[in-house]
């Protein structure tokens, strides 16, 4: 398994031991299972008209500031980043084969450091389009969902209209996500795994978040399960690959002689100024 700061669980392991999160709109008392025989008072409708008004108004807000969108509400009860451990794994490598501590099978030093730059650049567009339009499609779902425990006397024709274009609003962000995605894996076709890592650790973020608001149906909740397993694996497999080597080349570096130990050091310096001028380059060729 990856060796996280928190460990990261299975869903077998998780959805026994998950703390429920609040995901409910603040200050929404959403009044749930309404038997519809029973006739509901004036002021008791009126009320319920003004959370529906409530959710609906958050939708509007969330619908219309993508700059202001949150995190998840439980984002930090999440793992330490898988994608971060991997990178930190891999920058940790460039050093060290720097020095001639540990080979690199043929590849230079200044290939690496291109290759780690150019993800860092993939990762920063993946996060600012793909994460951040599939949080706030899952957000925004998260409020439509709610407003299935009224029932259609409770919406007015404003609030039924708005309902649809807000359905319509999480399809088109979910489908930019995608459109961005595939534009990252043909400009970078040979990137093409880190970005199925950058993926995953977002559908697992996602299916977790879903998962912990309880408003899914049993067929929905089935299907985030999946996907949140499906994921955990997946970031395993590759979590796993980086940390062997990391680990074999921790190994070399224990068993190093004090004049390597120095290199090395000496390799970090040269390499962080390195890494900031490619970086800086590729900004400006952007």
């Amino acid at each position: 398994m990856m060796k996280l700061k928190n460990k990261l669980m299975l869903f077998e392991e998780f959805a026994e031991t998950r703390t429920a999160v609040d995901t409910k709109v603040s200050n929404v008392d959403v009044k749930q299972n309404v038997d519809v025989n029973v006739d509901v008072k004036p002021g008791i409708r009126t009320d319920i008209v003004k959370d529906v008004d409530t959710i609906i108004n958050k939708l509007e807000y969330l619908a219309n500031n993508m700059e202001d969108v949150e995190e998840f509400a439980n984002e930090s009860q999440l793992n330490e980043g898988t994608v971060d451990q991997i990178v930190s794994a891999e920058l940790y490598m460039i050093p060290v084969i720097a020095a001639g501590v540990v080979g690199a099978a043929g590849v230079g030093v200044g290939i690496l450091i291109k290759r780690a730059v150019t993800k860092a650049k993939i990762r920063a567009k993946h996060k600012k389009v793909v994460r951040a339009n599939k949080i706030k499609a899952a957000k925004m779902e998260i409020y439509v969902k709610e407003l299935r425990d009224y029932k259609k006397q409770d919406f007015d024709d404003r609030s039924r209209q708005k309902v649809q274009e807000f359905n319509k609003k999480i399809e088109e962000l979910r489908q930019a996500a995608e459109d961005m995605n595939g534009a990252l894996i043909e400009k970078y076709p040979k990137y093409k795994d880190f970005i199925g890592t950058l993926n995953s650790e977002v559908r697992m973020e996602i299916a977790q978040f879903m998962l912990d608001s309880k408003l899914l149906t049993d067929t929905e909740k089935e299907r985030y399960q999946k996907t949140y397993r499906n994921a955990v694996r997946s970031l395993d497999r590759r979590l796993k690959k980086a940390e062997e080597e990391k680990k074999a080349a921790e190994e070399k570096v224990k068993n190093a002689s004090k004049e390597d130990l120095a290199r090395i050091e000496a390799e970090k310096e040269k390499l962080q100024q390195e890494f900031k001028d490619k970086e800086e380059t590729e900004d400006s060729e952007a």
